[in-house]
């Protein structure tokens, strides 16, 4: 499981401690251990990613994507597979709307 919680699982309290025992009953247990919001008078752990706890090797970053106020949580599970040579391709779909909007928009007389 993954998202915001808006639980801020940096503090120590009754209900943080309440919901960490629900969830160690179950076996899983959150993986983030670093601040996923940040702003200039605080910090805190809202964005959680839950796995039960026999999990394979993994790694977790946070990264700035530049478009929220949270950080991005990247998850890198080691599967002892071999890694493939994966290529990251980005595209933009353009429909038949976007050509005949483009050389409408193009030719118009300001």
């Amino acid at each position: 499981m993954c998202g915001d919680w808006n639980l801020n699982f940096m503090l120590d309290n009754i209900k943080i401690q309440e919901v960490k025992n629900l969830l160690e009953s179950h076996n899983l247990t959150n993986i983030v251990r670093s601040p996923t919001r940040i702003t200039p008078t605080s910090e805190s752990l809202i964005d959680v990613v839950i796995i039960n706890k026999q999990n394979p090797e993994l790694e977790i970053s946070a990264v700035d994507m530049g478009f929220s106020d949270h950080l991005a949580q990247v998850i890198k599970i080691n599967t002892g597979k071999e890694n493939r040579n994966n290529k990251i391709a980005m595209r933009r779909h353009l429909t038949h709307w976007h050509t005949t909007f483009y050389n409408t928009w193009r030719t118009y007389k300001y």
